[in-house]
């Protein structure tokens, strides 16, 4: 890969938002390393715990949302957090769908998508500012309920995409799609 390393903005067509030179990346990596060292003492011992542990330590390491999944130009507007993130989603979906390696075609994903516009529709009655403050708590607490009621069903946060202000998107095997629209609602 040609240093330095640059990530442009999603939504532009190559702006660029961030440069990144080697000593920084390898800041990056060297911390990330020492990071995974420290949790993998424990790994044999409770490889679930480890895993969240690795996984949350990722999910709120922001430097690792400017490292670009791919450094072409044009296409450098994924996150390495962010494509790690959707392939872990996707092999959580594969392994809770059961894996046809002998025919990948079978694999069936959902792609849930939810909104809290029908709780801010329930609760937009006053416009008071302490109701104000209370509706954007109670949808953020609806949405972090979803959330959590699709890491119980799927032992897990990787297939939660998006999870903020009243939105949520994930990726899920579409067997499992009724147990956790249950749950969530």
């Amino acid at each position: 890969t040609k240093l330095p390393i640059e990530i442009s903005h999603v939504l532009s067509r190559g702006k660029l938002i961030r440069r990144m030179e080697k000593d920084e990346l390898h800041k990056i990596s060297q911390y990330i390393a020492q990071k995974l060292r420290e949790v993998g003492t424990n790994a044999a011992s409770k490889p679930s715990d480890a895993y969240l542990e690795i996984y949350r330590f990722l999910e709120n390491y922001d430097l690792l949302r400017l490292v670009p999944a791919d450094t072409q130009s044009l296409v450098n507007d994924v996150s390495l957090w962010h494509h790690l993130k959707l392939s872990a989603a996707i092999a959580t979906s594969i392994w809770w769908d059961g894996i046809h390696a002998e025919d990948p075609e079978k694999y069936e994903f959902a792609l849930l998508i939810g909104d809290a516009d029908r709780v801010r529709d329930f609760i937009n009655t006053s416009k008071r500012p302490p109701d104000l403050s209370a509706r954007s708590e109670i949808i953020q607490n609806a949405t972090k309920s979803a959330a959590r009621a699709i890491e119980t069903i799927l032992e897990g946060p990787e297939c939660i995409i998006f999870a903020s202000a009243g939105g949520l998107l994930a990726v899920a095997p579409r067997s499992k799609i009724h147990e956790i629209a249950l749950l969530a609602e």
